[in-house]
């Protein structure tokens, strides 16, 4: 299970989600449809043998998992929720922490975020700000 989202600003513009081989694309000002293999669909709309099923509820577009995760996107600023079962427990890694019960050890400040998922480039050092 992967979620990658597409920003505009502070909006989330796109959600990619893969899911038992399957990817689906969540637009923002869009409700009703996702796009799966490059097709418009109308939901619902029952994937995977029926184990990913993604249905709009009120403002948001509910994609869920057989014995898994649950995603609600509400297609029209940041609204992003994720749920995961305690199967999942210590098996994540993300910006949002692994999962494992231990707060100590997810990132709680920008500094330890920046620590844990920056990249340097070549122009570009630890601590330095580039010109």
């Amino acid at each position: 299970f992967e979620v990658e989202m597409e920003k505009e600003g502070l909006l989330i513009r796109r959600l990619l989600v893969t899911v038992h081989g399957v990817t689906i694309h969540m637009a923002r000002g869009t409700t009703w449809e996702v796009e799966v293999g490059g097709e418009q669909h109308l939901l619902p709309l029952s994937l995977a043998g029926g184990a990913v099923k993604v249905t709009q509820e009120g403002a948001y577009r509910v994609l869920r998992v057989q014995d898994g995760p649950r995603l609600l996107y509400d297609g029209s600023s940041s609204s992003l929720v994720l749920t995961l079962p305690d199967t999942y427990r210590g098996a994540t890694s993300g910006l949002c922490g692994n999962f494992n019960g231990q707060a100590q050890d997810d990132a709680a400040s920008p500094q330890e975020l920046g620590e844990a998922w920056g990249t340097l480039t070549p122009d570009c050092t630890h601590g330095e700000t580039p010109t």
